[in-house]
Formats: structure tokens, C-alpha cells, sequence
């Protein structure tokens, strides 16, 4: 998986609260179902992974990995994961 892995205890965390909210959290990936299966596990991830083209997939959120936040379809929030704090922040995730 082409990412930076460090940051996956972050999004787990960020996820743990999203999900204590009622927000329905999921993955997107271009790279395999065994190695997304693998960082489920090894980081503790409480979501599921669906699979995507790796041109749409870097269209769609230019950072690996980023955080997308829908409200009905709109994007309300487009963060790189440097910025997960900000957007803890802006969604009252703490």
C-alpha cells in the first residue's frame, strides 16, 4: 500500500470518534484486498474497505491517505492527513 502508515493510529482514532457521532466511516483503496485486510488489522480500523481506480481514488482526495467528509452527497470537508487535528476540531470529533 502506497501511504503513509504511520498516520493509520490517527485515523483510527478519528474513526472511533466519527462513529460514537452516528457517522457511517469508510475506505477507499486502488491496492489489494489482503493488504487493505492487513492494515484493518494491524491498525485496529472499525471500517470496511471498497475498492476504487488509483486515478479516481487521487482525483477524488489528493492526499494518501486524506479524510473526505460527505453530508448527503456534498463535501463538506476534504483534509490531508496532516490536518486531522483541524478537522477533529471542525467536527467536534474530541
Amino acid at each position: 500500500m502506497k501511504t503513509d502508515a504511520d498516520v493509520f493510529e490517527d485515523l483510527s482514532e478519528l474513526t472511533g470518534h466519527a462513529f460514537l457521532k452516528d457517522y457511517k466511516v469508510v475506505g477507499l483503496s486502488a491496492s489489494s484486498k489482503e493488504v487493505a485486510a492487513e492494515m484493518k488489522k494491524m491498525y485496529k480500523l472499525a471500517f470496511d474497505f471498497y475498492f476504487t481506480d488509483e486515478t479516481t481514488l487521487k482525483t477524488m482526495i489528493r492526499a494518501n491517505p486524506g479524510v473526505m467528509v460527505l453530508d448527503r452527497g456534498t463535501i463538506t470537508h476534504k483534509v490531508h492527513h496532516n490536518d486531522l487535528d483541524d478537522l477533529k476540531e471542525n467536527l467536534n470529533l474530541q
